[in-house]
């Protein structure tokens, strides 16, 4: 999900479904050090198509994960 403005954040999380959701935000896309962040997202999502996993390249995403991993402290 590319969003030009940050917003609170809407994502539900549910036990019963596995979910990774990227987020990129427009002040993070337009500071990018690592090269062009829309062309290093589509190369992710050609990632994604040809081997099932998706690794953000540009390092500036918010990532929420569903079910939510517990911590565990000893």
């Amino acid at each position: 999900m590319i969003r030009r403005r940050y917003r609170k954040n809407t994502f539900k999380a549910n036990p019963e479904v596995h979910l990774e959701e990227f987020v990129y935000f427009g002040k993070e896309i337009a500071k990018c050090l690592n090269g062009n962040p829309y062309l290093l997202i589509i190369d992710g999502i050609i990632d994604f198509f040809r081997n099932g996993i998706y690794h953000d390249k540009t390092g500036i995403a918010h990532i929420n994960v569903s079910p939510i991993k517990e911590t565990i402290s000893l």
